[in-house]
């Protein structure tokens, strides 16, 4: 969920502007908790006040608006808030399992041609190349466990890298 999409300012804060929070206290204070849509209030700082969930509109008077109690306010959008973390820290959490197999498939595709080794960073690169460049010595084998040469052994052998 993205800031945008919880009860707040434009930005997604719950912090008021000055002009929002002067206005909630002017309707509390001067209007008994209820305010007019209209011309004499910023549209601006009212969108923002009934955005976060401060003001409501009255359901029995057209373009009145009634002042929420803001601690009440404050426990719900703070509830809210916290089962959304939870639900995004558990996708967080099970996404790697999640495309574990997606990821297996990536590094290990099922080629034939032999297996694929990854090596990254110039050091191990370079030493990779140098030990599959590196003279013939003598190397192990079933018949030759201990990599020392043996001419007399019967069973073939391959090396495969």
């Amino acid at each position: 969920m993205s800031a945008r999409e919880l009860p707040g300012t434009a930005d997604g804060s719950a912090n008021l502007s000055a002009e929002a929070h002067a206005l909630y206290l002017r309707i509390i204070k001067d209007q008994d908790g209820t305010a007019q849509q209209g011309p004499e209030h910023s549209s601006a700082a009212l969108e923002e006040l009934i955005s976060l969930g401060l003001l409501v509109r009255d359901m029995d008077q057209t373009g009145r608006l009634v002042a929420v109690d803001p601690s009440q306010l404050a426990s719900t959008l703070s509830i809210r808030w916290q089962r959304q973390a939870l639900d995004l820290l558990s996708r967080a959490v099970s996404i790697p399992a999640e495309l574990a197999e997606l990821a297996d498939a990536f590094h290990f595709p099922g080629q034939s041609g032999g297996a694929i080794e990854y090596v990254r960073g110039q050091a191990l690169i370079n030493q990779r190349l140098q030990q599959l460049t590196a003279p013939e010595s003598p190397r192990r084998s079933p018949c030759n466990p201990a990599g020392h040469a043996r001419p007399n052994c019967s069973q073939p052998h391959s090396t495969a890298i």
